[in-house]
């Protein structure tokens, strides 16, 4: 049974409970059995990273058959190359990165998105208004839902960088721009959501 069989088979909505045991030192474990092709410590990575991570694909996949497809991709890639990690204590952040990118890669071979991945124009329209908004504490998931509704392009940028801790550098790699553009549309992100809270109070 190959590694796309093998995952095939755990790809259904999981119930299993990770739990306390699950913490750093089991992420360990569980990638010192790869490298003895233990099969158990395969699922096991699997599960946890599911629990985990899935629902960072569906921020940028809503379809839950699109988005597993892209989850199982990410962890082939994370099985063939757990390996060649340097610093295994950083283990979790490189999964989730694998698994954002496996995710804009599939955005990317979407021919409804080709026009996103496009270098974009210098000249985009900087926000005039530099005044910030009054820090106020909201809800986790009414903030995400205010993320949504931002302009694609501006969506993506400040998913990638307040959500998932991407560089700017890495944002550019990832997304095909410069890293000036980047740090744009970051800004126009931030503003349009000063102004949609500042509507919201």
């Amino acid at each position: 049974m190959g590694k796309r069989d093998k995952l095939d088979s755990l790809s259904i909505p999981l119930t299993h409970d990770i739990g306390q045991s699950s913490t750093a030192e089991s992420v360990l474990d569980w990638i010192a059995g790869l490298s003895r092709g233990n099969s158990k410590s395969e699922e096991e990575l699997y599960k946890y990273s599911y629990k985990k991570f899935y629902s960072v694909v569906l921020r940028y996949i809503p379809n839950h058959d699109d988005a597993l497809e892209v989850f199982n991709t990410a962890m082939i890639k994370v099985f063939r190359h757990i390996n060649t990690l340097e610093d295994y204590e950083k283990v979790e952040s490189w999964i989730r990165k694998v698994i954002v990118n496996t995710a804009l890669d599939s955005l990317r071979a979407n021919k409804k998105n080709k026009e996103f991945f496009q270098p974009m124009d210098d000249a985009i329209r900087k926000i005039a208004d530099h005044n910030t908004a009054p820090e106020v504490e909201y809800d986790y998931k009414y903030l995400i839902n205010l993320v949504h509704q931002l302009p694609e392009r501006r969506r993506m940028v400040f998913m990638l960088f307040a959500i998932e801790g991407f560089s700017h550098k890495e944002i550019a790699e990832a997304l095909g721009i410069t890293e000036g553009n980047s740090k744009l549309l970051l800004h126009e992100a931030r503003k349009m959501l000063q102004q949609k809270l500042k509507k919201s109070k």
